[in-house]
């Protein structure tokens, strides 16, 4: 894979919808956090989580809220590189959704949709990505 060249495509590797997907209790079952725990680590309101959790890029989130988001979903720069080889290990980024049975939303279909639109769209603008 090529090295981004700028923020948006650093933070293109890691979509919000796969982003919100990672986000996981460290506890011994790795359950899915929930929205209003991803608030309340991030200093977010939920709304705003959700809409965040619905976009395929983060070319319209400010940089603020981006860093809030991903605080709030457990990724920091510091741990970014052992998200990415989790997203490979796991075959997420071919299979983004294998876990989401466990998730207790109603909003499940729409976060899987918006998932599978962000890695479509994440393909086309960089397709060096895609190997």
């Amino acid at each position: 894979m090529k090295r981004p060249s700028s923020l948006i495509e650093l933070l293109d590797q890691i979509p919000p919808p796969l982003a919100r997907l990672i986000a996981r209790d460290k506890g011994s079952r790795a359950m899915p956090l929930t929205d209003t725990v991803i608030a309340g680590a991030a200093g977010i309101p939920m709304k705003k989580v959700v809409w965040i959790s619905r976009q395929t890029s983060w070319r319209s989130i400010t940089v603020g809220e981006a860093e809030a988001f991903l605080r709030g979903c457990g990724i920091t720069m510091a741990n970014w590189r052992s998200q990415l080889r989790y997203i490979r290990r796991t075959r997420m980024a071919a299979t983004p959704t294998p876990h989401l049975g466990r998730l207790r939303s109603s909003s499940v279909r729409s976060l899987e949709r918006a998932v599978w639109k962000a890695l479509e769209e994440r393909t086309r603008r960089y397709p060096s990505a895609a190997r």
